[in-house]
């Protein structure tokens, strides 16, 4: 069909999202816990404490194929999208990661974002990530970008996000 309905559009567009964020999660966990990756990639980005709208883009290479590029496409590969589908997707979860580093708060962000929706991020979850996390071993938390659901299931979900809040 030329252009999915929206039932097609909707699910697919969750399966994405569950799917790459998954992806998005282990492999920027694997980028905490693996030394050498922290050493020569992941530690780049979290030379920026306080996360900006420009720190998203202050990534090396390599970690943003771990864990950007990677997932989006393996999720791709497994939900098999209406490339109307995929194109939104691929928006959505850039504009998602900007928005998670843009170090903005509020109502109006979750609005926009649609961060008010059940097992959302919010942005507080990453700036306590980017706070707290940001250094290389199995004590590192809230990796997540889009889904806290994924740091509740492994265990990787701190409170370090009410502190980052106050902050």
């Amino acid at each position: 069909e030329l252009v999915p309905s929206w039932g097609t559009f909707l699910l697919q567009v969750l399966a994405l999202a569950l799917v790459a964020d998954l992806g998005l999660y282990w492999g920027h966990r694997i980028q905490h816990t693996n030394t050498w990756l922290w050493e020569h990639c992941h530690s780049v980005h979290h030379r920026v404490r306080t996360p900006s709208g420009f720190s998203v883009a202050y990534i090396e290479d390599r970690d943003a194929f771990i864990q950007a590029t990677s997932p989006i496409f393996v999720s791709a590969l497994i939900v098999r999208p209406h490339p109307i589908v995929f194109a939104v997707y691929v928006w959505f979860h850039l504009s998602n990661n900007s928005w998670n580093h843009s170090g903005l708060q509020g109502w109006w962000v979750d609005l926009v974002t649609l961060k008010f929706l059940p097992l959302r991020c919010d942005n507080t979850l990453h700036d306590a990530h980017h706070r707290f996390s940001g250094y290389s071993g199995p004590s590192a938390k809230n990796f997540a970008e889009m889904f806290w659901l994924w740091d509740w299931v492994f265990g990787t979900l701190s409170g370090t996000q009410k502190l980052a809040k106050r902050q």
